[in-house]
C-alpha cells in the first residue's frame, strides 16, 4: 500500500490515494525505524479512508501525539482532517454568534466594567 524512498538521506512516503493518484509526504532526515512506523501508521489511515471506517484506537492515540509538521503534511496528503487552532476568546465569540435559539440580547456580548479597584 505504501511504500518508503530514500534520496540523498531523507525518506519519502509514497502511496496511492482512493481517488487513484499518487501523494507522497516527505519526512525529511528520519531513522529508517521512525520512516518505517510512520508508514504503518499511514498504511492504517489511508485503509481507515478507503474503506469509510473509523481508525483503530492505537493509530488514533498516535494522532493525538503527534507533531504540528507532521500533522500538517497527512493533511496536506489527504489522509486526516486539517488541525484547527484558536485563541479562547476567539471561539468563545463564534459559539456565542452561533447560537440561534436564544434571543439576540443574550448573544450581545457584554462589556468588560471598568471599575476602578479599591485596595
Amino acid at each position: 500500500m505504501a511504500s518508503i524512498s530514500y534520496s540523498d538521506g531523507r525518506a519519502t512516503i509514497q502511496f496511492v490515494d482512493a481517488d487513484a493518484k499518487r501523494k507522497s509526504i516527505h519526512l525529511g532526515a528520519v531513522p529508517k525505524r521512525t520512516a518505517e512506523a510512520i508508514k504503518l501508521r499511514v498504511e492504517a489511515l489511508l485503509n481507515a479512508k478507503i474503506t469509510n471506517t473509523p481508525v483503530d484506537r492505537d493509530t488514533a492515540a498516535w494522532l493525538a501525539g503527534i507533531g504540528a509538521d507532521l500533522a500538517d503534511k497527512l493533511a496536506a496528503a489527504g489522509l486526516v482532517a486539517a488541525r484547527s487552532s484558536r485563541l479562547l476568546g476567539e471561539f468563545i465569540a463564534e459559539f456565542i454568534a452561533s447560537r440561534l435559539d436564544v434571543k439576540e440580547a443574550t448573544r450581545t456580548p457584554v462589556p468588560r466594567c471598568a471599575w476602578p479597584r479599591t485596595g
